[in-house]
């Protein structure tokens, strides 16, 4: 054209018509731009948004400059209808921009955007000032508004860069997670200007339409009232049909708020319950159990009444623990606490004070009618199969104290109780004891406050032997614990000590600890035994007194186990030790060793009597057995027909 001195004619196919080829990418390039996800109900109040803006825009630009243009214009029909199009695809790219930018939420993206929407401004000013040179003046392509192209090309290379150099930085890493987090169900802008802008344009087509109205029939252009009743009955349209998608979307958050507020509410129930209730159990936890007694308490101080406390203690639960596994355990556990809330009164209270411990409390109950609702539930327990197919049935030992008789305050009750729980331990086990009984009170007194670590030592120690040889003989352990309680009450009813009481309980206790090295063929062995299968049994007291002797704690008990089965004429055994020589205690587990194993199923024997059993001992008083420790077990049993409850 510079050479010819002559300008191409507009429209000139196909430079120009090429040049609409530019938008396909362009709309596809903005929205392909990062943005959040929203739901469909989101998606569609952003498109009317964007809709009612450029609907505006639209009316407003034709309004006031383009149709004025396209009117008043001298160029050809196709030269007014190519300009058009121009500038109705600027507008089509003007909307994808805008929902693009309603949608972002990526705060590193707005240069980009912002140097896009340059792009697009100055792409429509360019198109608009080539339309009025064409119409009024002359096409001209070395016209001045050409410089339009290369600021329009500036601003999108830009563009395009600040986006590459924003995914090369890593801003975008996450944008793919935050797609999978979830979808956004009712989003509303953050920024007032984007919430403000339908209403401002709804306000200006108000005005412009009184306008219009008051002007009469006078129209600087034909088509100028169809284009403001056009474009404001479309804005009206669309304002309508976004309030009412707000209205649903407001009844939606509403709904989904509602079902938020019934889960929260529900969760904080779970958590309240959570934070006073037991996990494993369900029971009261300890919290809640010292918040009930203090109730409970104070009630019975306004009332002058009685409340009555039982600690429960299960026996031997680590031996559950480590022959059937914790899984077990915890069955035992709930089981258990079914059985002992279903044994109790309307208004009584059971909760899981900790571990294998468990309190109930009984308002209003006085201690004999505690004692013996107490007792009710032991053999409650003793009756029940708690686990496993059958096998696994366990015993508990219960302390009961009450107020006004045993404590005055929680603490001193709880206290009281749990000491007669731990004598009704030491007493055998599979026991209820009451803090106000004369034996509880002197095995509480008789251990000095020097004296109450070494003792938990020494009991924590006893309890591992005995764990030990549960797992190979558990019936053994069970004659063994039997042994130690009887031995205890000859002890007592002979008027040792109760130091030297205590001393006896535990040779009794572990008298037959030496079997721990006799291998499980002898030791399970229902036959008759070789004789170098009996030489290996007779070891056994040597055996368990050797076990004993490096352990500080327990070395006075060594010769007890060592001679419990030495006889008064001397035949006995490991050391032939005859009459005196054979230490007290020794004689009294003896008698009870031996008492026991009569009374008891043996494999080789049915189990006796107490009067066949102790006619047996006393016919052998003298000579196998001490008389006198015989003679004081046939005063216990006159005075009482089953062992377990002499005191």
């Amino acid at each position: 054209m510079l050479i010819s001195g002559h300008l191409r004619p507009f429209p000139a196919i196909p430079e120009d018509f090429t040049d609409f080829g530019m938008y396909p990418f362009f709309i596809g390039a903005i929205l392909l731009l990062p943005a959040r996800t929203f739901s469909r109900l989101s998606r569609a109040r952003i498109f009317l948004d964007g809709l009612l803006i450029m609907s505006a825009i639209t009316t407003l630009a034709y309004y006031f400059v383009l149709a004025p243009l396209l009117v008043h214009g001298a160029d050809s029909y196709a030269a007014k209808t190519v300009s058009g199009l121009y500038i109705t695809a600027d507008f089509v790219l003007m909307l994808c921009f805008l929902l693009v930018v309603l949608r972002s939420g990526e705060k590193s993206l707005t240069p980009a955007l912002v140097l896009l929407g340059c792009a697009i401004v100055t792409l429509f000013l360019t198109h608009t000032l080539h339309t009025y040179e064409m119409l009024y003046q002359g096409y001209n392509d070395f016209s001045a508004a050409n410089l339009g192209w290369p600021i329009t090309g500036i601003f999108t290379v830009g563009a395009a860069c600040t986006i590459t150099n924003i995914f090369k930085s890593g801003q975008f890493a996450e944008q793919g997670a935050h797609k999978e987090t979830g979808r956004v169900e009712v989003v509303f802008s953050d920024r007032r200007w984007k919430a403000a802008l339908p209403a401002i344009f709804v306000l200006i087509f108000t005005l412009l339409i009184i306008i219009t109205w008051l002007s009469g029939s006078v129209e600087s252009f034909p088509g100028q009232r169809v284009i403001v009743y056009g474009g404001g009955f479309a804005v009206l349209i669309l304002m309508v049909l976004r309030q009412l998608l707000t209205l649903y979307q407001v009844g939606a958050l509403q709904r989904q708020l509602q079902v938020k507020n019934r889960s929260l509410s529900m969760l904080n129930t779970h958590l309240e319950e959570q934070a006073t209730r037991d996990a494993l159990t369900g029971l009261p936890n300890h919290r809640t159990v010292v918040e009930k007694l203090d109730e409970a308490l104070t009630n019975a101080r306004g009332t002058h009444g009685n409340c009555s406390v039982i600690f429960i203690d299960i026996d031997e639960f680590k031996n559950i623990n480590d022959r059937y596994g914790h899984l077990t355990g915890d069955t035992v556990l709930t089981n258990f606490s079914k059985v002992v809330k279903a044994g109790l009164r309307a208004g009584d209270y059971i909760g899981r004070w900790g571990g294998e411990e468990f309190v109930v409390i009984l308002p209003d109950t006085e201690p004999l009618e505690a004692l013996n609702l107490a007792e009710g539930l032991r053999k409650r327990i003793e009756q029940h199969v708690l686990a496993g197919n059958g096998e696994i049935k366990v015993t508990c030992s219960l302390g009961v104290a009450s107020y006004p008789q045993d404590a005055t305050g929680r603490e001193e009750l709880i206290t009281q109780a749990d000491e007669a729980m731990y004598a009704a331990k030491q007493l055998g086990r599979n026991q209820t004891r009451s803090a106000h009984e004369p034996l509880v009170q002197a095995l509480r007194s008789a251990k000095p406050a020097s004296e109450i670590v070494a003792h938990a030592e020494s009991q924590a120690m006893v309890e591992a032997l005995l764990a030990s040889l549960a797992t190979r003989d558990p019936a053994t352990v069970q004659h063994m614990r039997r042994v130690g309680a009887l031995s205890l009450k000859l002890a007592q009813a002979s008027g040792l000590h109760k130091n030297e009481a205590h001393l006896v309980s535990l040779g009794g206790l572990l008298h037959d600890l030496g079997k721990l090295a006799i291998p499980d063929a002898i030791l399970n062995k229902k036959d008759g035994l070789n004789a170098a299968e009996r030489a290996t049994i007779l070891q056994h007291p040597i055996t368990g007194a050797a076990l004993l002797q490096p352990i500080h704690s327990l070395q006075a008990v060594a010769p007890i186990v060592r001679a419990h089965h030495e006889q008064i004429n001397g035949r006995g055994y490991p050391d032939g030790l005859r009459g005196d020589e054979i230490p007290l205690a020794a004689r009294i587990v003896t008698v009870a060793d031996v008492y026991d194993a009569l009374t008891s199923e043996r494999s080789y024997h049915a189990s006796k009597s107490s009067s066949e059993a102790l006619r047996i001992l006393q016919k052998g008083a003298g000579t196998h057995f001490d008389p006198r420790v015989v003679e004081t077990l046939a005063s216990l049993l006159t005075t009482s027909v089953n062992l377990s409850d002499v005191a």
